[in-house]
Formats: structure tokens, sequence, C-alpha cells
């Protein structure tokens, strides 16, 4: 366990200020990738499916941790992964239960109901 913290909201902070400034080019780059994914799925006649997050590594559960550009960013790929005809996506990297972010119910139906409906 770790016992020095007061890294954690430099780490976010930097976050959140890095997917301000270039946000969407790093969407714009990620929908390129996952464009030419459904292009190959479809070439091949295979379904596409993600089972890993489209975002961040490297959070780890802490309360100056800032999960809102995570989860804005997490939202934009599930769009895409509709829009490009995924079978099945992971929303990010933090969906398992020994993460305090399983315990947002409303936000992973809301996403699971937006994708299941599409």
């Amino acid at each position: 366990m770790f016992q020095e913290s007061s890294g954690y909201k430099a780490f976010s902070d930097r976050c959140t200020a890095t997917y301000k400034a270039i946000g969407p080019m790093l969407h714009a780059r990620q929908r390129n990738v996952i464009r030419q994914f459904s292009h190959w799925a479809e070439a091949f006649g295979m379904p596409i499916t993600c089972t890993e997050g489209w975002c961040s590594w490297f959070y780890v559960d802490h309360p100056d941790l800032d999960w809102g550009w995570l989860l804005e960013y997490s939202e934009r790929a599930i769009e895409d992964a509709i829009e490009f005809g995924f079978w099945g996506v992971t929303p990010h990297n933090y969906v398992q239960p020994q993460f305090e972010l399983w315990k947002n119910v409303r936000w992973h139906r809301r996403i699971n109901e937006r994708f299941l409906a599409s």
C-alpha cells in the first residue's frame, strides 16, 4: 500500500488539464483506430467487441482523483462503438467491483442502456 499520496491530486490535475487541452485530438485519433478495426471486422464478416476500456490505465481509487474527464471520454468512446457497429464494449478500465467507481450505478446503467438500445 502506498504511504505517500500527495502526488494523486497533481496527477489528477494534469490529466484533467490534458483532457481539456487536447481531448478532441485524442478522441479523433482514437476514432480513427476504432474506424479501422470496424472496417477490418466488416471485411472479414466478424463481430467486433472491445474488452478493454478506452481511457487511462493509471488511475486507482483515491479521493484526490477526479473521474469526471475519464467518464466523459468513456461516453464518447461508447458513442463511437455504437456508430461503428460494435457488438460489445467495456466503457473504461475501472468497472470491476474493487473500484469505487463501480458504485456509480446510475452512470453505468445509463451507458449500458444506451449501448444495448443501439
